[in-house]
């Protein structure tokens, strides 16, 4: 097994059942490979972060179902962030001068009611 391929669900279940120390060591040291191929030093302090989270509630001495579960809404919680975060991008900007007042323009145009649509001929 090369050190930066991750083995077979097979395997990783055995060593869960067989060998949790061998696992426990396989985990750190593939974590340690991510952190240390991780060229920006920004990305690289929040993934450290990131793993002295998961590490800390790993000893909080949690069943592994609920480990699962408070992972899966910590990933949620940070899509719903990154969702917002993308939304805000997505909105027009407007600026005061722009407008020649300080309130946002209103956006122009012929609405049409249905009642009223012919369509073209």
């Amino acid at each position: 097994m090369s050190a930066s391929a991750l083995p077979s669900f097979d395997r990783l279940l055995d060593l869960a059942r067989n060998s949790p120390e061998e696992l426990e060591r396989l985990r750190l040291e593939m974590t340690n490979q991510i952190l240390d191929s991780t060229p920006d030093q920004g990305v690289r302090l929040r993934l450290e972060q990131l793993a002295f989270r998961i590490d800390a509630e790993r000893r909080r001495g949690r069943t592994p179902l609920s480990l699962c579960l408070h992972y899966s809404n910590l990933m949620h919680r940070q899509l719903g962030v990154l969702n917002q975060e993308l939304h805000k991008l997505l909105q027009p900007v407007v600026l005061p001068c722009q407008t020649g007042d300080n309130q946002p323009a209103r956006p122009s145009a012929k609405i049409i009611p249905f009642s009223r649509y012919q369509k073209p001929a």
